[in-house]
């Protein structure tokens, strides 16, 4: 890590604005046995309402909701659901995420998993994919210094080309994951979160660190999901 310079407190008026951060807000599913029975349509009509009034104030606050995602594809003990939230102020993301977790313990009566601040180190597609992987890594002390080294970014290359006219759809060259980086706020070692993003499940493969050297290494199981609207939220989770 970096030497810092003395800490002199700093004019939020002068604070970069090139700087961006998101939230992956995870939740997961209620394994209560009393709860775990089919909702009324009532009560399910009643929680997606509050959950869509919670999403349009949090976006009129100026915080983006870049997708929301079924992970139950995962193992058991993953969560279920994850909200990526985006947005230039931290106080903001939080604010958001605290809305949502009255929601969601409320309306779903679910726990949260996870909620890790980050910064943005690579832009981002103007579009979200329609799947999404996103997995732990951290710095490591080949080729750079962990979130303080320039990254190399470049979008995942899509598979090559298949000879087999059965397979063209394999070897389509516009077909590709794009891979960002994010760094988590907080002292101790560099951490991050690696996201990929793409169109279909089949291109979210191989080592998303890999656009990136040396200086990062993949920590951990990757969560997959698809992306979902908010009215399929209830029925993931309950």
């Amino acid at each position: 890590m970096t030497e810092a310079a003395p800490f002199e407190g700093e004019d939020l008026e002068s604070t970069d604005e090139s700087v961006n951060y998101s939230v992956f807000a995870t939740f997961g599913v209620n394994t209560d046995s009393d709860y775990a029975e089919v909702a009324a349509a009532d009560e399910a009509v009643k929680s997606l309402e509050q959950f869509e009034g919670v999403l349009a104030e949090i976006r009129d606050e100026g915080v983006e909701v870049r997708g929301i995602y079924d992970l139950t594809l995962g193992s058991f003990a993953d969560p279920a659901v994850c909200l990526w939230l985006r947005g230039p102020v931290a106080d903001d993301l939080q604010w958001a995420y605290r809305q949502l977790l009255r929601v969601f313990s409320r309306y779903f009566a679910t726990a949260p998993v996870s909620a890790d601040l980050t910064v943005e180190l690579t832009e981002l597609e103007p579009e979200a994919g329609a799947w999404i992987s996103f997995v732990d890594a951290f710095g490591t002390t080949e080729g750079g210094s962990g979130r303080h080294a320039e990254p190399n970014f470049q979008p995942v290359e899509a598979a090559d080309e298949v000879e087999d006219e059965d397979d063209e759809e394999l070897g389509d060259e516009d077909a590709a994951a794009v891979v960002s980086l994010h760094s988590r706020v907080g002292v101790g070692i560099d951490a991050f979160t690696i996201v990929a993003e793409a169109d279909e499940p089949q291109w979210l493969l191989g080592d998303p660190s890999e656009p990136f050297g040396d200086s990062i290494a993949v920590a951990g199981t990757p969560l997959t999901g698809r992306w979902i609207n908010s009215s399929e939220v209830f029925e993931v989770l309950r």
